[in-house]
């Protein structure tokens, strides 16, 4: 079994993302080692870069930021006609957006997602807030 403290293995095309992403910045470390700024001729596999393009198109939500499908789904109070269509339109734009929900910093499996979004969208529109009877 891994490490507990180790970190998920990454799928090939997220890392291929993230080579291509440090080998298109001049400044990066990759390119200022002493051993890979000297590594030239190196192929890579169609699939791969065409996975590494699709999966750059995607932006992956870190946890320290606030998604924009939250930012734009708020709801004016918790009412539940108004929390119902901050639901929709959280779930609708985190399920079909360029944004990647994440959990724990890692980005939600495809199948998962629209699992995830659901319950994120639920808890941000109120649905999770402790019920106090008499108080709105």
């Amino acid at each position: 079994p891994p490490a507990p403290n180790s970190a998920p293995p990454t799928p090939p095309a997220a890392a291929a993302a993230i080579v291509a992403q440090q080998a298109a910045d001049p400044t990066s470390a990759l390119l200022t080692g002493a051993v890979t700024s000297a590594v030239t001729g190196v192929s890579v596999p169609a699939a791969v870069l065409e996975a590494a393009a699709a999966a750059a198109s995607s932006t992956v939500t870190a946890s320290l930021t606030t998604p924009e499908y939250f930012k734009q789904s708020e709801p004016r109070e918790y009412t539940l006609p108004n929390m119902e269509q901050c639901m929709y339109t959280c779930r609708l734009l985190c399920e079909t957006g360029n944004e990647v929900p994440s959990i724990n910093g890692f980005p939600a499996l495809p199948l998962e997602r629209p699992r995830i979004c659901k319950s994120q969208c639920m808890t941000h529109c109120g649905f999770g807030r402790p019920f106090t009877p008499g108080a709105l």
